[in-house]
């Protein structure tokens, strides 16, 4: 008996292995299958990374509390002025530094989120201890107290964290200043992985002609922009101790040769406004833009800048104000010509180079810098990009995307004008029956006379009135005709009256055909120098002299070009789902073809969130050459060329 149990369990052992044994061969099978679908999507993804790479330290922001923070006064009722301010607080100039949304809550302000009637709202309460309830009356008491602070300091979002702050939890500082007081910003150095710091380098800011000494270790990160800026741009790699390539930094664009860039201050349209252009309607700068916007159909309060914020992008471009207007650096038509001053960090991606990433909450419309480089003219980029790559070329296509935009817009007739049109043909066919032979010569010497001035640029009530007297003017011929021809009928025999009726049905039937035909060829005219519908964006062909061709016979788009010298934005990313938008603004000069290139934040951002933009190329443009997309974004296009 205890020989048949010992073999009956080896058995069941037997059992138990031979299934698990199948269980794993089955299982090893999946996860082979698995994996090899896996390998296949990542090929078809263009994505074959075997390796994993280290885990990036998560760093989620920090909420800080200024220390020995200012409080404002307790409100008593008086009439705010320059006495409001308060000189017991930090200036802006040391200030440079630090957040921008931060820097009011140093200066003796304090910012409140209250609930109202189920949502949260924000309000200020000023160093004088009053409440502003909106970016309005704030830009009022800014004004009436003289304050330097501008109005883009403030945000009214109750989203927005003024405080936070992004820092890695597992940074260990190192050092604070590497250049040991040489530099005029600090250069700190961190370390994410142990407690070890660079090996020692003699920090000298100047080159020595000297052979450099055997095994000289490279310096860690610094501050990009060498002092240029006006705040300190830190470079951090989580991956490997590689930095950016070279690249002479600068915050100015700067013309080559054959780039007639034009900067004479003589040249420019100024303003005299003493309101910190508050009044569009006053301002000769903010009536240019606003013009150009009417040329594409858009007009509102909401048009350009609202109080130092772009809430959406403006294709027919910004004209800030310039050196010849009179109105003081608190404007609110000067943005983009300001400096750097939100804190941004350059850091190292798994697989797309070199990104930005915001340290601070940025709100919607946030100016966030612009893209600086070498000027060139297209025949000198298309040399470079070949012999030393184009990953940095900006097109300077401003011109001809207006211009496409305009084209299209006046495709159709506004909807107003043709109601209007229709009421005015109901109108016209009451009155038809009262006008005599005379008036009707004369109509057609001014319909002749209209033909001959009629301009097809511009779609307006000049066409509604052409097609008013057209159709007025064809019935009546017809009721003329068919009177006459009544008459005839009524002197014929009734023998002869179904032949007569044939002969005069044919008759008018030919002239009225004819009619028809010339009038409605007059009346299409207009929509010969139109864009055909449907017709894509690389196929456009303007049917209008462009105003590129004004300017020379081989005129062509400039090329902004960051690879040798450039500022921050060439560090920007692409997305195919983008939270940063490109404006092209006129500060320096009023030449359409030399715009600068600014980049605003498409939506709120949180610290910590990279910056991105879309490059807008057209897959396939450049023959032979394929860039795939690692954006990762949801309607990711996989390519980009």
């Amino acid at each position: 008996m205890p020989y048949v149990e010992y073999t009956r369990s080896d058995e069941q052992d037997t059992n138990k292995q031979t299934e698990t044994q199948t269980e794993e061969l089955a299982q090893q099978q999946q996860n082979e299958v698995k994996n090899e679908i896996r390998r296949q999507r990542a090929v078809a993804k263009k994505s074959t990374a075997a390796v994993q790479p280290p885990p990036v330290p998560q760093a989620p922001g920090h909420y800080y509390t200024p220390k020995n923070a200012v409080k404002p006064y307790k409100m008593t009722p008086h009439k705010c002025g320059p006495k409001c301010k308060r000189s017991d607080v930090l200036s802006l100039k040391e200030l440079r530094t630090y957040n921008p949304l931060a820097k009011p809550l140093l200066s003796g302000w304090e910012r409140q989120i209250v609930r109202f009637k189920g949502h949260k709202e924000v309000m200020y309460r000023a160093p004088c201890g009053r409440r502003l309830r909106n970016v309005r009356e704030l830009h009022r008491y800014l004004r009436a107290v003289a304050c330097d602070l501008p109005v883009d300091l403030f945000d009214f979002h109750p989203a927005t964290h003024c405080l936070a702050e992004f820092v890695l939890n597992k940074c260990r500082v190192g050092k604070k200043d590497l250049s040991h007081g040489k530099e005029n910003v600090p250069v700190p150095c961190v370390n994410y992985y142990d407690d070890s710091l660079p090996e020692f380098c003699s920090y000298n800011t100047e080159r020595t002609p000297t052979a450099p000494a055997p095994g000289a270790a490279q310096l860690g990160p610094r501050d990009l922009s060498h002092g240029k800026e006006n705040v300190p741009v830190p470079c951090v790699n989580y991956y490997d101790d590689s930095l950016p390539e070279f690249c002479s930094y600068n915050t100015e664009r700067t013309p080559t040769a054959g780039v007639p860039l034009n900067l004479d201050p003589e040249f420019l349209c100024g303003c005299d406004c003493v309101d910190d252009c508050q009044d569009k309607s006053k301002c000769a700068c903010w009536k240019m833009t606003l013009e150009g916007a009417r040329t594409i159909g858009l007009e509102g309060p909401n048009v350009g800048y609202v109080y130092k914020r772009l809430p959406e992008p403006l294709p027919s471009g910004i004209y800030e104000c310039n050196s010849r207007c009179k109105c003081k650096n608190t404007c609110l038509n000067r943005v983009a010509q300001h400096p750097l001053q939100l804190k941004l960090q350059v850091f190292k991606t798994l697989n797309r180079g070199w990104g930005i990433r915001a340290l601070n909450d940025v709100p919607k419309g946030s100016f966030l810098c612009v893209y600086a480089g070498n000027l060139l003219t297209d025949a000198t980029a298309n040399l470079d990009g070949l012999n030393e790559g184009d990953e940095y070329l900006a097109e300077l296509d401003y011109i001809e995307v207006v211009e496409q935009m305009k084209e299209g817009y006046e495709e159709d007739i506004p909807e107003a004008d043709k109601k209007l049109d229709r009421k005015e043909g109901k109108d016209g066919d009451s009155d038809e029956n009262e006008t005599s032979s005379s008036d009707e010569e004369d109509n057609a010497s001014k319909t002749d006379k209209e033909d001959d001035d009629f301009r097809p640029g511009h779609i307006g009530l000049g066409l509604t009135e052409f097609n008013k007297r057209l159709r007025k003017r064809e019935r009546n011929k017809k009721d003329k005709e068919k009177s006459e021809t009544d008459e005839k009928e009524k002197e014929k025999d009734s023998k002869d009256t179904k032949d007569s009726k044939d002969k005069d049905t044919k008759e008018s039937n030919a002239d009225e055909d004819c009619i028809t035909i010339s009038d409605d060829e007059e009346v299409r005219e207009p929509s010969r120098f139109n864009v055909q519908a449907g017709m894509g964006a690389s196929e456009f062909i303007s049917k209008y002299k462009s105003v590129r061709t004004l300017f020379g016979k081989d005129e062509a788009c400039y090329i902004m070009d960051a690879k040798v010298q450039g500022n921050i934005g060439r560090y920007l990313n692409h997305s195919c789902c983008p939270n940063v938008f490109v404006q092209n603004v006129f500060v320096d000069t009023h030449d359409p073809r030399f715009p600068w290139v600014a980049f605003f934040a498409l939506s709120h951002i949180k610290a910590g969130t990279e910056l991105t933009w879309n490059y807008n190329y057209d897959v396939g443009s450049v023959p032979g050459k394929v860039l795939y997309c690692h954006c990762g974004a949801p309607n990711c296009r996989g390519r980009l060329l």
